[in-house]
């Protein structure tokens, strides 16, 4: 027997410089027994493997070693080693570079010597700080380089000086001037830099050329190269302008003179001044002659001399006379002269305007030859005084109504004169003496003695007075009685409703209702509330919701004991409760019926039976004593409650308790269903009881089966959906807000409601943003317990603007007006007044009131009117000439001959009148011959007897059918 000798090997330590090529690697074997075996054999048979760690950047990296390790004479043992990579030394010198003064700094570089491949190092350059020539230091700054020792090198960068030119500006000026600032303008300098120099010219202030001089100053950065210029004196320019000159006609010549611009300082230029001869009105030349001015070049300008006309006025002197209609009785016209040289004589004619109406008349003067003067004219004023002064007392008609919805009107006036001689002929209405309205307010008809005027020239006092009327549409009264309502404790609430009575016509009031806060059972106001409306006086009857107590039973559990055991706890199950709300609200007690002996014994369960929202019943249980030996059974079906969420809960089965060891669940059989599953919220109970067990083993013959049921409870979602709020001015549109935001447990996936937001407001006010909501096909409200909020509908009072509306004649003259104000998406309907013997370009004004103020203008035309004038026998009624038609503007006065028919005598010659603001026809009735002879024989008198007959009415129509609610105004 030999033992084998233990031999090491042992991996070589190698080192390389980073970048270059791995050295082999080797090892050295310990331990060769030389007379046995030499080296060469021995590393041949351990057939070594040696390999390095990869890594090429410098670091240490294992040498691992391999082979045989077990040898004929070895046992082998191996050791490994560590591989070194050192760094690589390399050179970096920064480069040296240069730029001219004021340019950009080249980019530093620097060229590294000795690196690998394509390797880079980390460093940064910088230079010295400074932008003036000089020299600055180049540095290196080495980062990061594990794989090389870097020897760096700065160097120097040159700044330069930068080549410009400085060059004096040519320059002048006109003698007597001040010398401009000598400028001149370096060319090549560096952003704001400036040069040092100064400029000089040479002395003298002659008219001449002076040379301009540059001296250089220190310039360190720029070479700088000058040149300069030449100065100029000009010789200066004026102006020599003769003075434009006028005098009145027969007044004295003022001294010739002339305006020189331009001398400097107190020199003054040599001329003379004449005017051509003359003294009548018309212009005349001035002339200027020069003198020496050897300083100047001068301009001369003659000009004009005016003998102007001389002006007087010529004034017609006022006159009055009571009017009389007697154009004999007028005053000589006079006229005064003022400003005529005395002893001439002034020409003028005078003339009053035509006319014996009370008025004032425009009394002219004409000018006539006056060739020496300027004349002008002022007119006098011929004054006819009236004779009366009138009050005129319009009283407006009222009325009172009960809003209908219908619209009521009351217009017309009544009319006092305090003058007999003045009549409702006299005077012209313009305007609306009509008002119309459908909602509760006061209205006027707002005539103002603007709206009539004095057409009676005679009369030139009148003065209107407005006794002002009202229409007033009271409020109707309407009553909102809230339904009563009853629910029980836990169920849906019902819907709220109440009864309108008394409204008119198609009206509606937004009604909402609110309830007194309250769960439990009890009586609750419910209170109806309504949206302002002004046309009714709204009664508010409130109604009570009932919510009466639920019935809930509480069932004494059956128990059972083996004879000589103690009692066991009675227990009790409530059926009925809300789901989620606990047994703990019930109060009751648990008595059996006294006895120790095996036998059968009542539980009895009693308690209030008003207690809180529940109506208490209660149901007593069974207690069994079983005979010694007695097998019992308890049967406890599966308890659970779930919120819904629309999947099917299952908790069928039951779990069981023996009291009996031996006895297992084989032993028994059961026929009844423990199934507990339900999908909707809600409570399902197991409907088990003993009957349903029945044992099935011989070896026991007294088991007794208590069953107590399950309960599985599926909870409803709790929701609240808000409908959004809003608000606006009120515009005459619907207020509305579809957003609706439900927040809470959510709704099932695929049972989202459909949601009509029903909420709208137009009036100004508030109300709720109510909304409806229905289950899709397949699900159910009962699942969900839904707080319905209401977002609020708001309606402030509107901006107002105002609706002015001008009524012209053809000549722009303004007549009338009117003014309100309107809110925005109020609707405008305004009569255009009746002008007798106009027509306007628009009847009515209508519109609806936007943004802004509206300004509008209707047009009046004037309207020709018919007169017709038919001749008739007084014999037999018929036509003896064709009708004599005519067109005459109302209130045109109308001159008609009547001509002469051959067997007729006229019963009137002429017909005179005044145009009314309508159509007219004149009968003239015509007596034959021989009757006019009769009459004339007998004596008897005719009349100048005529007939007239008006067609139309103001409004040029003969009858009308008006729509409902429209009236002639």
């Amino acid at each position: 027997v030999y033992y084998r000798k233990n031999l090491t090997v042992t991996a070589d330590d190698k080192t390389k410089v980073y970048g270059v090529a791995d050295p082999t690697l080797t090892a050295t074997v310990d331990g060769i027994v030389t007379t046995l075996d030499t080296e060469a054999a021995v590393r041949s048979a351990l057939n070594l493997q040696l390999s390095r760690a990869e890594g090429e950047n410098v670091g240490d990296y294992a040498i691992s070693i391999t082979g045989e390790t077990v040898l004929e004479h070895y046992v082998v043992s191996y050791t490994g080693n560590t591989f070194h990579i050192t760094p690589k030394p390399v050179t970096l010198k920064a480069d040296e570079l240069s730029k001219v003064y004021g340019s950009d700094d080249p980019t530093l570089t620097a060229v590294p010597d000795g690196l690998v491949g394509e390797d880079t190092l980390n460093y940064t350059l910088a230079r010295a700080e400074g932008e003036n020539v000089g020299d600055y230091d180049i540095t290196v700054t080495l980062g990061s380089n594990p794989n090389y020792t870097v020897t760096e090198t700065g160097n120097v960068f040159h700044i330069t000086p930068k080549p410009v030119t400085l060059k004096a500006d040519e320059l002048s000026k006109v003698y007597g001037s001040e010398d401009p600032t000598l400028t001149a303008v370096p060319d090549g300098l560096v952003g704001e830099d400036t040069l040092n120099y100064t400029l000089v010219r040479a002395e003298g202030e002659n008219v001449g050329d002076y040379a301009i001089a540059i001296t250089l100053g220190s310039n360190p950065n720029y070479t700088v190269t000058e040149t300069g210029n030449t100065f100029h004196i000009t010789p200066k320019p004026v102006t020599l302008k003769a003075d434009e000159l006028s005098k009145v006609y027969g007044s004295e010549d003022p001294t010739l003179t002339a305006v020189p611009d331009g001398l400097v300082g107190e020199d003054t230029l040599n001329y003379t001044l004449v005017r051509a001869e003359g003294e009548n009105v018309g212009d005349y030349a001035i002339t200027v002659t020069l003198g020496s001015n050897p300083n100047y070049t001068v301009t001369e300008t003659g000009n004009t001399f005016h003998i102007t006309p001389l002006a007087i006025t010529i004034t017609a002197d006022d006159k009055t006379k009571t009017y009389d209609n007697d154009e004999t009785t007028d005053p000589e016209l006079t006229a005064t002269v003022t400003g005529a040289i005395e002893g001439d004589e002034v020409n003028y004619t005078l003339a009053r305007e035509e006319g014996q109406n009370a008025g004032e008349y425009t009394i002219t003067v004409t000018n006539g030859e006056n060739p020496n003067y300027t004349v002008t004219v002022e007119d006098g004023t011929f004054t006819i005084e009236t004779l009366n002064t009138v009050v005129v007392t319009i009283t407006e008609h009222s009325g009172r109504f009960v809003y209908d919805a219908e619209n009521h009107t009351v217009s017309g006036y009544d009319v006092a004169i305090s003058d007999p001689l003045y009549t409702e002929a006299d005077f012209r209405f313009i305007g609306t003496a009509s008002v119309t309205a459908k909602d509760v307010g006061t209205y006027s008809m707002n005539l103002t003695p603007a709206n009539f005027a004095n057409t009676n020239a005679n009369f030139d006092n009148v003065t209107f007075v407005i006794e002002e009327g009202e229409m007033v549409i009271t409020p109707k009264t309407v009553t909102v009685t809230a339904d009563n309502k009853t629910m029980t404790y836990g169920d849906e609430e019902p819907v709220l409703s109440a009864k309108v009575e008394g409204l008119a016509g198609n009206d509606s009031l937004a009604v909402t209702l609110n309830r007194e806060d309250g769960k439990n059972a009890g009586t609750y106001t419910i209170t109806p509330a309504v949206v302002p409306n002004g046309n009714y006086t709204v009664t508010i009857v409130p109604g009570t919701l009932t919510i009466e107590p639920k019935t809930v039973i509480v069932a004494a559990n059956d128990q059972a004991k083996i004879y000589g055991e103690d009692d066991p706890e009675l227990t009790a199950t409530v059926i009925g409760l809300v789901a989620g709300e606990s047994e703990d609200l019930i109060t009751y007690t648990l008595n059996r019926e006294d006895g120790d002996e095996a036998g059968t014994y009542t539980i009895t369960a009693a308690g209030e039976t008003a207690q809180g929202n529940y109506t208490v019943t209660y149901a007593d249980g069974g207690f069994t004593i079983a005979p010694e030996g007695s097998t019992i059974v308890r049967i406890a079906a599966n308890n659970g409650s779930f919120k819904y969420d629309g999947e099917e809960k299952d908790l069928s089965g039951y779990t069981i308790a023996i009291s009996n060891d031996l006895y297992t669940a084989d032993d028994f059989e059961f026929t009844g269903s423990s199934e507990l599953k339900g999908t909707n919220a809600g409570v399902y109970t197991t409907e088990m009881s003993a009957a349903d067990f029945r044992n099935t083993s011989a070896n026991f013959e007294n088991v007794i089966f208590l069953v107590e049921n399950g309960r599985l409870e599926i909870t409803k979602r709790q929701i609240t959906m808000t409908s959004g709020d809003a608000s606006k001015a009120y515009d005459g549109t619907a207020l509305t807000n579809g957003n609706m935001e439900i927040t809470g447990e959510g709704f099932v996936e695929g049972e989202e409601p459909i949601i009509t937001v029903t909420g709208r407001i137009t009036r100004e006010g508030t109300a709720d943003n109510t909304f409806t909501w229905t289950m899709p096909a397949g699900a159910s409200k009962d699942n969900y317990e839904v707080d319905e909020v209401y977002g609020t509908l708001t309606i402030t009072a509107s901006q107002v603007y105002s609706l002015r509306i001008h009524y012209v004649y053809e000549d722009g003259t303004e007549f009338d007006s009117f003014a309100k104000d309107y809110a925005t998406g109020e609707s405008y309907n305004i009569a255009s007044p009746k002008v007798a013997g106009y027509e306007p370009d628009f009847a009515r004004t209508t519109g609806t009131m936007g943004t802004e103020d509206v300004e509008l203008t209707v047009k009046y035309r004037e309207v020709m009117y018919t007169l017709t004038v038919e001749f008739t026998s007084t014999a037999d009624d018929s036509q003896v000439m064709m009708s004599i038609v005519s067109q005459f503007k109302a209130g045109a006065e109308y001159h008609i001959s009547v001509p002469t028919v051959d067997g007729y005598t006229p019963m009137k010659n002429e017909i005179v009148g005044t145009m009314p603001a309508n159509d007219l026809e004149i009968t003239v009735f015509m007596i034959p011959d021989e009757e006019y002879e009769r009459m004339t024989s007998e004596g008897v008198r005719h009349y100048d007897y005529i007939t007239i007959k008006e067609y139309g009415t103001a409004l040029g129509i003969t009858n009308s059918v008006l729509g409902s609610g429209e009236i002639i105004e």
